[in-house]
């Protein structure tokens, strides 16, 4: 298969630190597995960051073209009924596509937690697709070691507790999406600490 769609990690240094401040978008999928060769994203969320507020949001179901397991629908609660009517994969991220904007030719740096899965899917995804793509990630999980010690463990549910930020509806992509964002708030205030 030929690759059009790429992402990159990057790291946390001082250029992106103020490319953070002034705005980036927090990303989150429910998959039905973790396969990415024969497992899909089932839903697609994000929230735009302007100076750590959260502001725009995208969220949509995304119909994978195949029957999701009942163990998947546990976590997420996304059912088969749910995505029958949902926007098949090319509908689906050209949509998401534009509603990334210019991050999609890597301009606006996005943010997951646990970033690699998500955007392993995202690519495989696009690359189906046959859509063109190039982001530039950082991985909240593993910031968030670096720069939040002694958590008791590094979850997003955990650090969300710890840092006393509500997730309104856990295990949906735009609620978590919103919370990884605002971990990533978090991260960047201590990073700016430990350069002073």
């Amino acid at each position: 298969m030929d690759t059009f769609a790429k992402a990159y990690q990057v790291l946390l240094d001082d250029e992106t630190y103020g490319m953070m401040r002034k705005r980036f978008i927090a990303f989150d999928t429910e998959i039905t597995g973790l396969q990415p060769t024969t497992d899909r994203i089932v839903e697609l969320g994000a929230v735009e960051f302007i100076n750590g507020q959260p502001g725009r949001s995208f969220s949509s179901l995304v119909n994978p073209g195949m029957f999701i397991r009942p163990s998947s629908e546990n976590v997420n609660h996304i059912s088969n009924e749910m995505l029958k009517t949902a926007p098949r994969e090319p509908e689906a991220y050209r949509a998401f596509l534009d509603f990334l904007g210019d991050a999609y030719q890597g301009e606006t740096l996005l943010c997951a937690h646990n970033a690699k899965v998500d955007f392993t899917f995202f690519v495989q995804a696009l690359n189906r697709c046959r859509y063109n793509a190039q982001f530039y990630y950082i991985d909240t999980l593993s910031l968030s070691r670096e720069y939040l010690p002694g958590m008791p463990d590094y979850k997003q549910v955990t650090l969300a507790e710890e840092l006393d930020i509500v997730n309104e509806d856990a295990h949906r992509a735009s609620s978590d999406a919103e919370v990884c964002g605002k971990i990533m708030w978090h991260i960047l205030d201590a990073y700016h600490e430990k350069q002073e």
